[in-house]
C-alpha cells in the first residue's frame, strides 16, 4: 500500500476493531497467522480508485486478494459488504479511503 497506487482502501474505524471477538487482533498478529492477516488486509483494498458515486452504481468489485465485495445503498448510506460507510472519498496520496464500521473478514 505504500506504492504509487492508485488504491481504494476500506478503512475500518477503531469501533470496527472493537466489535471483533476478544483476542482476534492479537491472534492475527502472531507470525504463524501472517497469511491470514495479509488476506484480510487485501480484502479491504481495491487496486484502483473507486469513488463513492461509482460504488453506488456498481453491484460489486474485486479486491486485491481476488474476492468480490458487494455494494448497495441502505438507509441513505453506502454499504460495502456488511459494513456501512462512515465517511467516503477521503483523498490520500495514492488513492482514496472510505471509512467503514466493520472489519470485513471473508
Amino acid at each position: 500500500l505504500s506504492g504509487n497506487g492508485p488504491f481504494t482502501i476500506l478503512g475500518p474505524s477503531n469501533e470496527a476493531f472493537e466489535k471483533l471477538p476478544e483476542g482476534t487482533v492479537d491472534d492475527l498478529l502472531k507470525p504463524e497467522n501472517r497469511d491470514i492477516l495479509v488476506a484480510i488486509l487485501k480484502h479491504h483494498v481495491f487496486p484502483n480508485v473507486l469513488k463513492a458515486n461509482q460504488l453506488v452504481s456498481k453491484p460489486k468489485a474485486m479486491t486485491a486478494n481476488g474476492d468480490d465485495v458487494q455494494f448497495n445503498v441502505g438507509n441513505g448510506s453506502l454499504v460495502v459488504g456488511d459494513a456501512k460507510t462512515l465517511a467516503t472519498d477521503i483523498t490520500s496520496r495514492n488513492g482514496v479511503v472510505h471509512a467503514i464500521d466493520t472489519v470485513l473478514i471473508s
